[in-house]
């Protein structure tokens, strides 16, 4: 069996990023004479100033565009590729990896076979722990193999700070763990970008930059709202998986992020998240994963019932989307809750609020007051929404439903594009409360056990 991991390399070249100007100055004087006083004379000069702007640029280059790899059941295979960065940028770069798109999975060349190689798994694993069927990367000579962030989520692999004109190697080493499954070729196609640092010849705070290259004004988990002035938006870094969020001090006086919560694959704890347990959030995208999840559980817990499986599943269930950021199920927003059964209302009955939360620490769920609140301070909320500062798209929702002519669970989506709903801390009426919105309504009503929602954090 064959297993190819296609590299491509997409070089992002950022003029003026990074600039190195020299400077000649000249001085020019003039001398007149002034007739008929003798003896008596004028001086004057002018400065001129040559700038040469030289603009910051990067290329980057692969051994190869193909790792291809043969082995048969039971058994680990690594194939390592060096990654060349060639750059003038006196603020160094950035070297990220992500996916070509939100499935990381190597996929069977024939459709039919629904046999797949995942890279979901959460923290490090050397190649002995890594689970049958897997693959990731490792940047430490195989060391330590993570999994493979989809596109739109990339992971930082190198970072130089500073650097003088020339090129840099980093060997980046694929591993894949085989068990049993299909013979034949499988697939994926991973992405490494590579950017210059900085934002025009300015020096960077310590905070530094992203992946992305953009301006990183701080971090999420040592945000304080009063650091900001009314209307001010910044960027911070989620320490979690070092992704970024826009945050903004908006018109009702709080913090608020204005782009959605998108974290995944991570075990969360109260360090690092509004959590008090530690709670290991896991990823889905697409159908079959979620339906091998479910068909993993039953094989890993013999006995349990059709009842447990879902309680587990609506526990650590999230969709990550490229466009419209992290869809959750209500338990799973709330930190995997213990004895969060099947029906929301058994955790409390009648009204309250969640303690517990996937935000990072620092930052909650905002309840269904504070929503009101902001809608108020903008005069409608609806249009406020849609529009700047806050920016929630029309993003529909997901949701897990039997289908029983299969018997099989599937995942679909609903409504993208037409409306939104955005899930808080509040329960009325033993329902937890979601936020509907369309383009010229909105309002609240009670959160389901397997649909998914987006959710913006705000600051505590």
């Amino acid at each position: 069996m064959k297993i190819i991991s296609k590299s491509a390399s997409k070089i992002d070249t950022l003029a003026k990023l990074g600039i190195f100007a020299a400077f000649l100055l000249i001085t020019v004087f003039s001398v007149y004479i002034y007739s008929p006083v003798i003896k008596s004379n004028a001086e004057e000069n002018a400065n001129t100033k040559i700038e040469v702007d030289v603009g910051a640029v990067i290329s980057l280059s692969s051994t190869t565009e193909a790792v291809v790899m043969t082995t048969g059941i039971n058994s680990f295979v690594h194939e390592p590729i060096t990654l060349s960065v060639t750059t003038n940028s006196q603020f160094g770069y950035t070297l990220s990896i992500e996916d070509a798109d939100s499935n990381t999975n190597l996929v069977h060349a024939n459709p039919e076979v629904t046999n797949v190689i995942s890279s979901n798994f959460d923290g490090a694993k050397t190649s002995a722990s890594m689970s049958d069927n897997t693959w990731g990367y490792s940047i430490d000579n195989g060391a330590n193999y993570y999994y493979i962030p989809s596109l739109g989520l990339p992971t930082l692999i190198a970072r130089s700070d500073s650097s003088a004109p020339g090129t840099t190697t980093h060997s980046v080493d694929f591993g894949v763990k085989v068990g049993v499954l299909t013979s034949g070729v499988y697939s994926d196609v991973v992405m490494f970008t590579a950017y210059t640092n900085g934002i025009g010849g300015a020096v960077r705070d310590g905070t530094g930059v992203s992946a992305n290259g953009t301006k990183i004004d701080g971090v999420m988990q040592d945000f304080s709202c009063s650091s900001l002035a009314a209307n001010q938006i910044v960027t911070l870094k989620d320490t979690r998986d070092n992704s970024t969020y826009k945050v903004g001090k908006l018109a009702d006086g709080n913090c608020w992020m204005t782009e959605n919560l998108h974290v995944s694959n991570r075990k969360l704890t109260s360090t690092d998240s509004d959590v008090t347990l530690d709670f290991d959030l896991g990823t889905f995208f697409d159908t079959m994963d979620i339906q091998s999840e479910m068909e993993k559980f039953f094989t890993e817990n013999p006995g349990a019932t059709e009842a447990e499986m879902q309680d587990s599943m609506i526990k650590k269930s999230a969709y990550i989307d490229k466009t419209y950021g992290g869809y959750y199920t209500a338990a799973t927003l709330y930190g995997g809750l213990e004895n969060f059964g099947l029906s929301l209302s058994e955790f409390e009955s009648g009204n309250g609020t969640v303690k517990t939360s996937l935000c990072p620490k620092g930052w909650k769920l905002p309840t269904a007051h504070e929503y009101e609140v902001l809608g108020g301070a903008y005069a409608n909320l609806s249009t406020s929404m849609l529009g700047e500062p806050f920016n929630a798209p029309l993003s529909g929702d997901y949701y897990i439903w039997l289908n029983p002519s299969t018997g099989k669970y599937s995942f679909t989506s609903e409504q993208i594009g037409e409306n939104g709903h955005l899930l808080t801390s509040s329960f009325m009426n033993g329902e937890v409360q979601v936020l509907h919105y369309e383009p010229t309504t909105v309002g609240f009503h009670g959160a389901s056990d397997f649909e998914f929602y987006n959710v913006r954090c705000v600051a505590k």
